[in-house]
């Protein structure tokens, strides 16, 4: 918690992915959605992490997450 704080404070957090965002948003799991899809946990974790650059890879996830892909496309 303290290294957090202190990140914070250094302006040093990192912002939420899109598709992160979203999946919290949703109130699913990493894990349920790497099921629905048929890919790793791993895969979605990193994902997340990253964010998602490729239109086919969006449209994976908007199926799942109900969206359009454009909500979840990292610019």
């Amino acid at each position: 918690m303290i290294i957090k704080n202190r990140y914070k404070q250094l302006g040093e957090e990192q912002e939420m992915s899109r598709l992160k965002r979203k999946i919290k948003t949703c109130g699913k799991t990493q894990q349920e959605i790497a099921k629905q899809i048929g890919i790793d946990r791993k895969t979605v974790n990193r994902q997340c992490r990253d964010g998602i650059r490729t239109v086919r890879v969006a449209r994976r996830y908007a199926e799942i997450l109900k969206c359009r892909p454009q909500e979840l496309l990292e610019y």
